[in-house]
C-alpha cells in the first residue's frame, strides 16, 4: 500500500484584480471577541494540509487549529495559535443581532466552488459607538486550489474613526505554523478601498510517499481445523496455540494463547 502526503507549503503575496464576492450569506452573529466554527462542504487546502471546519474570529481572522477571538495582535509568525489567516486581525467589534456582523457562504458548484467570508461593516471598538466607522472586507477559499484571496471594499474607517484607522491597519496576514508566516503589513497603512491580495501556495519540498508493507509470518498464526495434508505449526495436544514473535536475528516466544474452540480432528 503506498500513502501519499501532502507537501509543506508556504504562501507569497502579490496584488490583484478587485472582485468583491457579493453574498447574502449566513450571519455568524458575532459579538465582540468571539468566535464560531463552521463546515465547509469542501476541503479547505492549506499549507499543505486539508481542512474541513474553518474558526471564524470577529477580530477579523480565521484559523484551522481551534476557537481565537484574541484582540490584540503581533508580527508574524505568532505563538498564540498554529494557523492564521487574517485579512485584518484588529479590535473588531461586530454588532450582535445587525448586518454589522460576519457573514459565509459557498458559491458555485463542484469542482470549482469557493468559500466566501465577509466582515460586513464591522466596527472597531475604540469606535463601537459610530455606526457609520465601518470596514468592509472578505477572505475567499478555492475548492481544490490551495490558494486564497483577500478583498478589502472599504478599508477606511472614517467618521469618529478618522486618522485613528489609518495607523491600526493590520492587513493581510498568513501563518501556516507558529515558526513560518507572511504579513504584508503590521500596524503600518498598506492599503486602499477597491483593493485586493492573492496569496499563492508553494511547496517548499515534495511531498513524501510511504510505502507500507503487510508480512505474515506463518510460525505466528495458529491454524484451527486443517486438515491432515495441512498441518497447523502451532497445534499441540493441549489444543494451545504457542506463537513466535520474529524481528530480525532474534525471536522469542509468546506466552500460550487457548484457542477459542477445539480443534478440528483429521478423518481417517
Amino acid at each position: 500500500m503506498t500513502v501519499q502526503a501532502l507537501a509543506p507549503t508556504t504562501y507569497t503575496v502579490a496584488p490583484t484584480t478587485f472582485d468583491y464576492r457579493i453574498i447574502t450569506g449566513t450571519n455568524l452573529d458575532l459579538s465582540d471577541d468571539s468566535s464560531a466554527a463552521i463546515t465547509s462542504p469542501f476541503p479547505i487546502l492549506f499549507g499543505g494540509g486539508s481542512f474541513g471546519t474553518v474558526f471564524v474570529g470577529s477580530n477579523g481572522n480565521v484559523n484551522f487549529t481551534g476557537a481565537f477571538a484574541t484582540p490584540s495582535n503581533e508580527p508574524l509568525p505568532t505563538s498564540q495559535i498554529a494557523t492564521l489567516v487574517a485579512p485584518w486581525w484588529d479590535d473588531l467589534f461586530p454588532v450582535v443581532g445587525t448586518g454589522q456582523n460576519v457573514f459565509w457562504a459557498v458559491t458555485g458548484t463542484a469542482p470549482s466552488r469557493e468559500l466566501v467570508i465577509e466582515w460586513r461593516d464591522v466596527r472597531h471598538f475604540s469606535c463601537r459607538s459610530d455606526g457609520a466607522a465601518t470596514v468592509r472586507f472578505q477572505v475567499v477559499f478555492f475548492e481544490g486550489s490551495s490558494n486564497l484571496l483577500f478583498n478589502y471594499a472599504d478599508a477606511t474607517f472614517g467618521a469618529l474613526c478618522a486618522g485613528f484607522g489609518s495607523r491600526r491597519l493590520r492587513h493581510g496576514r498568513v501563518q501556516v505554523s507558529p515558526n513560518g508566516g507572511t504579513q504584508v503589513s503590521f500596524n503600518t497603512q498598506s492599503l486602499s478601498d477597491n483593493t485586493a491580495l492573492l496569496w499563492t501556495a508553494t511547496a517548499t519540498a515534495p511531498p513524501p510517499t510511504i510505502n507500507v508493507t503487510r508480512a505474515l509470518d506463518p510460525s505466528a498464526v495458529c491454524l484451527l481445523g486443517a486438515r491432515k495434508t495441512e498441518p497447523s505449526p502451532c497445534r499441540t495436544p493441549a489444543r494451545r496455540c504457542q506463537r513466535t514473535a520474529t524481528a530480525g536475528p532474534h525471536s522469542s516466544s509468546l506466552p500460550e494463547v487457548p484457542t477459542p474452540f477445539p480443534l478440528a480432528r483429521a478423518s481417517g
